[in-house]
């Protein structure tokens, strides 16, 4: 198992976020995380990133406890990606040669180089190589922060809404890319998301949060009428469509009839 969260808490003063948070998941997996604004989504990811301090409980990476590791071992093991991305005078191709600090001794290597070039290739990005960061549209940047961290060639990506600020075609780009990297490298990803049905089709596993607290933690039978109620306090229908799970609304279809 690459990672382990065991009983996790985390309080801000005076306010309870996290509660008891347990899961596992596995190396090349994907896990969506679920719930409403507030529930305690970016607030896990920034505690799974060693940006926040757990009160309570623990977080094991292969195996190992991660506020006791090194942190340039934990650097070369997680990447996180937070919702809102800095900008600076940076070029594209220097932000995204970043992610290779790392693996960075002294100066970047031909490697590292290289490793830049080809993941600005895969987002279609070389045209931006030498573009400014403050030049770019806030989907643009959302794409470098994402080849940032692929280029920083983690075993776990952390990703704070990977898919805002981005079309549709975007979107599902992003997603199918890092499923491609997820399979192909060995790769786990553990994203939060607002689309149910984008996480149906990006996503092995799920984790729907409530009030700090777990609903539900599993395959995509977790995403039940039921729990989808609990969650989010609308009622919701979940079809099958050429064998994808779609969830709908049934105010949509009362609408509609």
């Amino acid at each position: 198992m690459l990672l382990e969260v065991a009983g996790v808490s985390f309080n801000y003063p005076g306010k309870a976020v996290l509660n008891n948070v347990s899961f596992k998941v596995a190396e090349g997996e994907i896990l969506a995380i679920l719930g409403n604004n507030g529930a305690g989504k970016s607030t896990l990811l920034k505690c799974l990133s060693r940006n926040l301090k757990i009160k309570k409980g623990a977080v094991y990476l292969e195996g190992q406890e991660i506020f006791r590791t090194n942190l340039r071992w934990f650097a070369g093991k997680v990447g996180y990606m937070a919702q809102r991305q800095e900008v600076s005078r940076l070029t594209v191709f220097d932000a995204v040669l970043v992610g290779r600090r790392p693996h960075i001794r002294l100066d970047a290597t031909q490697k590292d180089l290289e490793v830049v070039e080809e993941v600005l290739k895969i987002l279609e990005m070389e045209e931006f190589a030498l573009r400014f960061l403050d030049e770019l549209s806030g989907g643009e940047l959302q794409k470098v922060a994402v080849a940032r961290l692929l280029a920083q060639e983690p075993k776990l990506l952390l990703l704070d809404e990977p898919t805002s600020n981005l079309d549709l075609r975007h979107q599902y780009e992003i997603l199918k890319l890092l499923k491609k990297f997820a399979r192909e490298r060995k790769m786990t990803v553990i994203a939060i998301l607002h689309d149910l049905n984008q996480a149906l089709r990006f996503a092995d596993k799920f984790l729907l949060i409530k009030d700090g607290e777990i609903v539900a933690f599993g395959d995509e039978k977790v995403l039940s009428t039921e729990n989808i109620y609990k969650v989010y306090g609308i009622k919701a229908l979940v079809y099958k469509i050429n064998n994808v799970p779609v969830v709908i609304p049934q105010e949509l279809l009362i609408d509609a009839g």
